[in-house]
């Protein structure tokens, strides 16, 4: 028996973009990067009538959520701030 058979993934709490930048600290639009071609996100594409956009909204399982998190800060870099304090700096998106 798998530790999934019990509570299966379709029923675990899907978080939005929006409550997980919120969580983290971060911009919607960096929030998004981060997630929109991660595995086991949902994607939920909205598409409208002729001459208006449509539109993707992304649910987020707590697990995959979790996997992202711990990926970061496992390559996050600490540096010291100008008023002596620790913090993690996590890059995000394509750096030079």
């Amino acid at each position: 028996m798998s530790e999934f058979d019990s509570y299966p993934q379709c029923l675990e709490p899907h978080l939005t973009i929006r409550q997980i930048a919120k969580a983290w600290s971060l911009s919607y639009e960096a929030t998004r990067q981060l997630f929109e071609n991660e595995d086991g996100v949902l994607k939920l594409v909205h598409r409208l009538r002729a001459g208006r956009r449509g539109y993707v909204s992304y649910r987020v399982p707590q697990h995959v959520a979790a996997r992202v998190h711990a990926r970061l800060t496992a390559g996050s870099r600490g540096v010291t701030t100008r008023t002596g304090k620790r913090a993690d700096v996590l890059r995000i998106g394509n750096q030079t």
